[in-house]
């Protein structure tokens, strides 16, 4: 019987990596065939530095409209 009790019906969840995103099963060979490999997390300081820049300015401004918004409905 498992440790969590868990009814037998019931299949056991597969435990997920931090780093790891959810993947859809039936397109897992599609992403690996045409992606090279399986999903992963977009980690900007890797990246080039123009495409660092686009990518701070573009969470920056989504950050800004957030608060904005957020001011504005207040008032």
């Amino acid at each position: 019987m498992n440790e969590r009790h868990i009814h037998e019906s019931l299949e056991n969840r597969r435990h997920v990596e931090k780093n790891e995103g959810y993947q859809d099963p039936q397109l897992t060979s599609i992403q690996q065939a045409e992606g090279g490999g399986p999903i992963k997390k977009v980690n900007l300081t890797d990246m080039p530095l123009p495409l660092r820049i686009f990518g701070y300015t573009v969470k920056t401004i989504l950050i800004l409209m957030v608060v904005g918004t957020i001011i504005v409905s207040l008032k």
